[in-house]
């Protein structure tokens, strides 16, 4: 059984990247190699400052 934990790690500009973090690591066919963390390309704001950073972290 694989355990898959929701992981952040700190960006520029006051961002943190969102990322899935496998234990044990999932191997890829494709690639033949074994990957542990998987970047979903998703990042959050710390402390939104302008009105546009607080509209983005106020929609779902």
């Amino acid at each position: 059984m694989t355990l898959i934990k929701l992981r952040k790690k700190p960006a520029a500009k006051n961002t943190v990247r969102l990322y899935l973090d496998a234990y044990p690591p999932i191997y890829d066919p494709i690639t033949g190699k074994s990957q542990r963390k998987f970047y979903l390309k998703l990042y959050l704001y710390c402390m939104p400052q302008s009105q546009v950073e607080k509209s983005i972290m106020t929609k779902h």
